[in-house]
């Protein structure tokens, strides 16, 4: 199992003309902090939860 690491939780709402994510229908996103972004990635998906492929490693952290 997995679980958000101390630290800040944003909320990032964004405008609702948004083309930010492809899809209109999308206005918003969540970002966790996690110790093992692979493992939390695997246990969701094992879970259910339909994982975009999209990746991206930032010098400020990964992202999927």
């Amino acid at each position: 199992m997995w679980a958000q690491e101390a630290g800040t939780t944003v909320f990032s709402p964004f405008p609702e003309d948004t083309e930010y994510f492809g899809r209109m229908n999308q206005p918003f996103m969540l970002n966790f902090r996690v110790g093992d972004l692979e493992a939390a990635l695997n246990n969701l998906e094992a879970a259910g939860v339909r994982i975009d492929e999209k990746r991206m490693d930032e010098v400020y952290g990964r992202f999927a």
